[in-house]
Parts: C-alpha cells; sequence; structure tokens
C-alpha cells in the first residue's frame, strides 16, 4: 500500500497534471469542465496563444481551480460558477493550493470536533469529518466564497472536511456544496468537494469497499454580495498552471504543419533556384498578409464605429488580467455643454447604473477641481488625502493604486460612494460629492476633521474625563450617529465601528466615517464574519451567525472601552493567535476592561453594550436616552433609573 501524498493537499493543478501523465487516455473521455469558461481565464490563456479547446480535459479542471473557479452544480448546468476567495498575502491571494484545512486546525476549531477514520485499498487511512459545528469551524476556514441562490446549489448531507482517500485513482471534480444548520443556532458553510454528491457518502460514514474511496472536502467562508470582506484576496496563479500551459503553448507550435516543399513555384523557370521560395520566405508573406488584413479589418471598423458615432462618449473595458481586473480608457469622459457628464459604457453592470443614478448627478464634482496635497491616512484597500477644492479644505478617498485595477474594489467603492451620498446627519462625516476622470481614479470628497480620529484624539487629550461629560458627548454623538443608521429603511449596519472610524472636530463633536463595509440588512438575511476588526467584532459575527444591528451596539461597548481607557481593547492579547482570541471571545466571554476610576454607570453600560445574546444589549435610541440625561446631570452622574442598567 502506497502513502497517500495527497492526503491534506489541495494542490489540485500538479495532481490533475500527475492523472494527465498516467492516464491519458481516460482523461480525455472526461466531460464535467465548462464549456464556456470565465474571461479571466481566457485572457490568461490568450497571453499563452493558447485557445480553451487547447486544453486537454484535465488542464481545463486544472486552470479553473487554479483561478479559483468551482462548479455550483455540474449536474444541471457545467458553465455555473463560483469565484474562490483566499487569505491575502499583502495585496494578493494566496494559491488554491493552500485552502486545504489539516486535520490539527478541524480538531482544533471546537473541543468536541470528531473524525470517522476510513480506509482505502488505494491509499490507506484518511480521515472524515463525523461531529463538527460549522459556525466554529468557520474562523479556521481558508477560503471564502459568495453565497449563492438556494436551488441553484446542491444541499449537502456529507462531511463538509474531510482528507483525501483517492490519492491517483481517480481524478477530482471539484464542486461547491452547502452545509448548513438550522435547529436552535444557524450557520452556514460552504465546502468544495471533490467527487459529485451522488457518489458521496453521508457525514460521520465511510464508503462502501464497493464505492470509490472518499475525496478530499475543502470548507469555506460564505459571504453576502459580490465583494469579498477585507482580508481575502483572488488566488495567485500558480508556476505550475504556468508551466503546464507553457508546454501545452509549445506542442500546439511543434504540431502545427509547415508549408509542403512541393508548393508549386511562383515562377515557370524550371532552375533548381527558382523552383519555389524558402520555407523562411514563405512564412515571412504570410505573417505580413495576416498584419496587412488585421489592419485593413481595423480600419474598416475604425471608420464604421467614427461614421456611426460621431460624439461617442470615452469607453473603458473592464477585462480580467492575471486574476484581477484591469480598467483600460480609451478616451476621457466627456461633458455637455450644459455641464452635465456622459457616462463611460464598462462591461460592468454596477459602474454603469452608478454613473446613471440621477440622485447622484447633483454630487459630481469636476475632477480637475480637486485637488491632493498630503497624504493622511492609508489602509489595505484606500487611503485619504489632505486636498481642497474650489477653495474649501476637504479630505480625499481613494483606491491604492494597487486596488485600482480591480473592478470589484471600484464597485465596492462606489457602493460606498452612493451609500455616503444619501446620508445627511450632523454626527456622519458630510459627503462633499465625488469626481473621476477614469473609473481607475474614481474619489470621494468628504468635510476635512482637522482634529483626526478618536484613536488619536484620546492620546493626545489624556485629560478628558466621563465627570466633566467630554467623554459622554464624544459617545452620544456616536449613538445619534448609529441611531440616524439604524432607523433607515433598509436598516444600515455600520459593521466597522472603532475609534479609528470615528473623526473628531473641536469641542468632543464626533462624526461617524469609512461605511467601506456598511450594507442595508434584508430580513433574514445571514451576514459573513471576517468583517472589521476581531476585538470590535460581536461573537455572532464571528461565529458567522445571523446578526442585526445590535452588532454595532456591540462594537459602541468596546469603544467605550477604549474612550476610558485612551488605548486599545484587549492590548495585552494582541500576541494570541486570531483563532485563540475568536474562542476566547466567543466561548470564554472575554471582553476589554475598563479602569478602576471609570464611573460604575459607564461601566454597567458598556458590559450591557457586549452583553453575549444581542437581545440583552440596549438599541440606539435607548443609548440615546442614557447618554443625554446623563450629560444633562450634574458633574456626578447619576443613579440609573429603575431597570435601566440591569445586567
Amino acid at each position: 500500500m502506497s502513502t497517500n501524498s495527497w492526503l491534506e493537499s489541495a494542490d489540485l493543478v500538479t495532481k490533475y497534471q500527475a492523472l494527465n501523465g498516467l492516464n491519458a487516455t481516460t482523461a480525455t473521455s472526461i466531460g464535467a469542465a465548462p464549456t464556456k469558461p470565465d474571461a479571466a481565464v481566457i485572457v490568461r490563456l490568450t497571453k499563452m496563444n493558447l485557445v480553451w479547446d487547447d486544453l486537454p480535459p484535465l488542464a481545463k479542471l486544472a486552470i479553473l481551480w487554479d483561478m479559483g473557479f468551482v462548479q455550483n452544480n455540474p449536474t444541471v448546468d457545467v458553465n455555473a460558477l463560483s469565484r474562490i476567495y483566499t487569505r491575502c498575502v499583502g495585496s494578493v491571494g494566496a494559491s488554491m493550493a493552500s485552502i486545504a484545512l489539516p486535520k490539527t486546525d478541524f480538531l482544533a476549531s471546537q473541543s468536541d470536533a470528531t473524525t470517522r477514520p476510513c480506509d482505502s485499498a488505494t491509499t490507506g487511512v484518511y480521515l472524515r469529518q463525523e461531529n463538527s459545528n460549522g459556525g466554529r469551524l468557520r474562523p479556521y476556514t481558508r477560503c471564502a466564497t459568495a453565497n449563492v441562490t438556494m436551488g441553484n446549489i446542491k444541499d449537502s448531507h456529507s462531511s463538509m472536511w474531510a482528507q483525501d482517500g483517492q490519492g491517483l485513482s481517480t481524478y477530482p471534480l471539484p464542486n461547491l456544496q452547502r452545509h448548513a444548520w438550522n435547529d436552535k443556532e444557524f450557520w452556514l458553510i460552504f465546502s468544495i468537494h471533490t467527487q459529485e454528491l451522488a457518489t458521496e457518502p453521508q457525514w460521520g460514514t465511510c464508503p462502501d469497499k464497493t464505492m470509490t474511496p472518499g475525496g478530499a472536502t475543502f470548507p469555506c467562508q460564505v459571504f453576502d454580495g459580490s465583494v469579498p470582506p477585507q482580508g481575502w484576496c483572488v488566488p495567485s496563479n500558480s508556476q505550475a498552471m504556468d508551466a503546464w500551459l507553457k508546454t501545452i503553448a509549445n506542442q500546439k507550435i511543434s504540431a502545427t504543419p509547415l508549408p509542403s516543399s512541393n508548393t508549386p513555384a511562383a515562377s515557370s523557370s524550371t532552375t533548381p533556384a527558382s523552383t519555389g521560395l524558402s520555407t523562411i520566405a514563405i512564412l515571412g508573406i504570410g505573417i505580413g498578409a495576416g498584419v496587412l488584413l488585421a489592419l485593413g479589418i481595423w480600419c474598416c471598423v475604425a471608420r464604421r464605429r467614427r461614421q456611426a458615432t460621431p460624439d461617442a462618449p470615452g469607453y473603458v473595458e473592464l477585462r480580467p488580467r492575471d486574476g484581477r481586473y484591469s480598467v483600460t480608457t480609451s478616451t476621457q469622459p466627456t461633458q455637455t455643454r450644459t455641464g452635465s457628464y456622459q457616462p463611460i459604457t464598462t462591461a460592468s453592470h454596477t459602474l454603469n447604473e452608478f454613473q446613471r443614478d440621477p440622485s447622484l448627478s447633483q454630487k459630481r464634482l469636476p475632477y480637475s477641481s480637486v485637488v491632493c496635497s498630503r497624504l493622511l491616512s492609508k489602509g489595505a484597500f484606500g487611503e485619504v488625502w489632505l486636498g481642497s477644492f474650489n477653495g474649501q479644505v476637504v479630505a480625499v478617498k481613494r483606491l491604492l493604486d494597487s486596488k485600482r485595477t480591480s473592478e470589484a474594489e471600484i464597485e465596492a467603492f462606489a457602493d460606498e460612494i452612493r451609500l455616503m451620498a444619501s446620508f445627511t446627519h450632523p454626527n456622519i462625516v458630510r459627503f462633499v460629492g465625488f469626481a473621476w476622470d477614469s473609473l481607475q481614479n474614481l474619489c470621494a470628497v468628504t468635510e476635512y476633521m482637522p482634529q483626526g480620529d478618536l484613536h488619536t484624539y484620546l492620546q493626545s487629550h489624556l485629560q478628558l474625563q466621563w465627570r466633566r461629560h467630554e467623554k459622554i458627548k464624544i459617545a452620544l454623538g456616536i449613538a445619534h450617529a448609529l441611531a440616524y443608521l439604524h432607523s433607515l429603511s433598509p436598516t444600515i449596519i455600520h459593521r466597522d465601528l472603532k475609534s479609528k472610524n470615528v473623526l473628531m472636530a473641536a469641542g468632543c463633536e464626533a462624526k461617524l466615517s469609512d461605511f467601506g463595509i456598511s450594507r442595508e440588512r434584508t430580513l433574514d438575511e445571514t451576514m459573513t464574519a471576517g468583517v472589521g476588526t476581531i476585538f470590535w467584532t460581536a461573537p455572532e459575527v464571528l461565529l458567522g451567525e445571523h446578526y442585526s444591528e445590535m452588532a454595532d451596539i456591540y462594537s459602541f461597548g468596546v469603544v467605550l472601552c477604549e474612550m476610558d481607557t485612551h488605548g486599545p481593547p484587549l492590548a495585552d492579547c494582541k500576541g494570541l493567535p486570531q483563532a485563540t482570541m475568536i474562542h476566547r471571545i466567543t466561548n470564554e466571554g472575554l471582553r476589554p476592561s475598563l479602569t478602576p476610576t471609570c464611573p460604575q454607570h459607564v461601566q454597567a453600560l458598556a458590559a450591557r453594550c457586549m452583553a453575549r445574546d444581542p437581545k440583552n444589549r440596549p438599541a440606539s435610541y435607548e443609548l440615546i436616552a442614557i447618554l443625554q440625561r446623563w450629560s444633562e446631570s450634574s458633574l456626578s452622574l447619576p443613579q440609573p433609573h429603575s431597570g435601566e442598567i440591569v445586567l
């Protein structure tokens, strides 16, 4: 019995290549690969002078895997693909070979996780998930994918995690399957199975010895919408797949027949030197003719376009490049004599609708009027500059250079701008407008807050006190902003409330900012975990459970702790692994601490906000009532009304 080197491997590219070499004849009969791959795949092949049909079937499956494309329901529609995202390593995603969850991580996800050992006549013993809670497994996963409408993906009762028992005995067929639980608690996991559902045993069981051994299964997080949460990126292309494509391209060149040596000569001369053109000459003439033909076609098309659309607006083509999206602008967007802007036609429906939204038209600013002078801050996706607009000092937010070629990032930024433009509240940073000369240069212009963010403000204003009501005023401003967002229809959840996303003005006036991951909440929606920063994130979010605007209230409680200590929450825990922190917050009740001098009623309010059960947290309007009464009282914080701060 051979050792199974594929036991905990997600390197399916190497596996497909090995299988292709072992049994190329069998491989040609595989019919599960899509007939219409994603455009990103086509672009990658084009760079190698290849087309989809140049690839052998196993290479088709390999490149899809390498670029993070997995079939939803291949027995119904082979062309229905989901995009898989991997953990970001810098500005790019890890390779798909990294998504396999080791047994040690699976068992560490929960104390009662168990596995069932199964025996494979080909590879020996391998393990399949027996007992596991998907909500607790979720933070340990190494891949993420967008939610798929029920009916377009198969519900699975097989194991959502498994080692590989197949080795090279058969080829893997990656497909996405839905694992959900809705008895007393709800969780949702999409797992990538490497064999079809019809051939898999149920969870906690092993295949019959007469059946094919079980394949590897890789659990992934699920997020709503089209944009992955912060920390997830498009997978990097592997060198192994690049090398395989290069080999296929070379074989294609070698297989292309050269012109026959018996080709009749152009001249009727019978001398040996004039019996025909050399191969090099023939190739040169052929290439030259091809170039001339292409130029002629291009000129005709260009002339027809000019005749048909003499005043055509600028055109932006969004096309994939190396797993990401590049934005190429052929002309600048045009502005009519009346001052309105002509939209740039793109391949993105979201961006087209963004440009044509009448509610945004009055908020668009001339790009040349927005001037950036100094970088203020920089994050994982965007940067904020000090700038000016028509003589007014403003803050200008735009995408990082490394993110401006991503269609997904531009769409997400456009959604953030649309959201900011809809807000009108004194405790939310005022939106001035937005501008661009090409979509990759899209920028949002807001009022400038010279006092900086609350995190910095607290460190430079150590004299602030609860009893002088300075901190109460700050907290009250944040509460007013949350109450406004939560009162909208549909409700808006900020999802990333922390001191660095609260900006300060003179007189301890606080304004909420950074709506990059805010979203509208629809009924019975399951939100994705991994959003924001873990120390400010509610336990139900960390576990991938359904959550509401009460997640913002939990974050508000953590901000109260920051305001009391003038430092980051759980600073003594920063060296601990993320998985350990999630376990301690969700299962052991770990919460940020306050100073011994913090007023008792502030401590009680913070604890209530950070209650494990969202139902026990105060609503935003209740926070306003409590803080308003405190702010109107004498210097000594008042006793709470009966039942007001009962834990």
